[in-house]
C-alpha cells in the first residue's frame, strides 16, 4: 500500500500586466499519519502433537516512524513572449521547496530521504483559430525540470548496525510534452 499524505493547498495568481502572470501556493502535507510499513504476522495454528516442538518468537512491534507534517511553497511565473493574430508563445518558470518529513535515522529504521529543490522551465506554442480550419486554439507544451536533493548524512548510534552510516543525495531530471485543445 503506497501512502499518500492528506494535503491542503492554498494558491493565488496575479496578472501583473497583460503579458505577465505570477502564481504561488502553499501545500500542507500531513506526513505524521505515515505508519510503519512493516508486516506483522501472527501464527495461530494447532499442530497437535508438535505444538511443544515449534518455538516461534512473538511478533515484533516496531516504533512509530515519527514523520512530521510539512508545508511546501511553490512559486511560478508565465510571460507571453510573443502575440500574433494566428499564434502565441508563452515562457514559464518555477521553483518549489519540499523539506523532508523524515526524522534523522539514527536508530533501527532506514527511511532514506532528502529535502527537494525543484526548478522548472517551460513554454507553449498556441495556434489560434483561423480561416475556419480550427474551431478552438491548440496548444503545444514543453517543460524541463531539475530536482536537486542535497546530501543528507545519517549516523547510526549502534556500531554494530547492519546498515551502518549512510548518506542520501540525488539529481532528478523531468521532461514533458503535451498537446491541449478545447472541444
Amino acid at each position: 500500500d503506497h501512502f499518500h499524505p492528506w494535503q491542503l493547498t492554498i494558491a493565488a495568481a496575479l496578472r501583473l500586466t497583460r503579458r505577465l502572470l505570477i502564481s504561488g501556493e502553499l501545500t500542507y502535507a500531513a506526513w505524521s499519519g505515515f505508519k510503519t510499513p512493516a508486516s506483522r504476522l501472527d501464527f495461530d495454528v494447532d499442530l497437535k502433537d508438535y505444538n511443544d516442538r515449534v518455538n516461534l518468537p512473538p511478533a515484533r512491534d516496531f516504533p512509530a516512524p515519527g514523520f512530521r507534517d510539512i508545508v511546501i511553497p511553490r512559486v511560478g511565473a508565465e510571460w507571453r513572449a510573443l502575440e500574433k493574430p494566428r499564434f502565441a508563445v508563452d515562457v514559464r518558470g518555477g521553483y518549489s521547496y519540499e523539506m523532508s518529513p523524515v526524522p534523522q535515522q539514527f536508530d533501527e529504521s532506514n527511511f532514506a530521504d532528502s529535502d527537494k529543490h525543484t526548478f522548472m522551465l517551460g513554454g507553449s506554442f498556441e495556434v489560434k483559430p483561423s480561416l475556419g480550419i480550427l474551431l478552438h486554439p491548440w496548444t503545444f507544451d514543453l517543460n524541463l525540470g531539475l530536482t536537486y536533493l542535497p546530501t543528507r548524512v545519517e549516523h547510526k548510534i549502534s556500531p554494530v548496525d547492519r546498515v551502518g552510516d549512510y548518506k542520501t543525495s540525488g539529481l532528478l531530471v523531468h521532461f514533458g510534452v503535451g498537446v491541449r485543445s478545447k472541444f
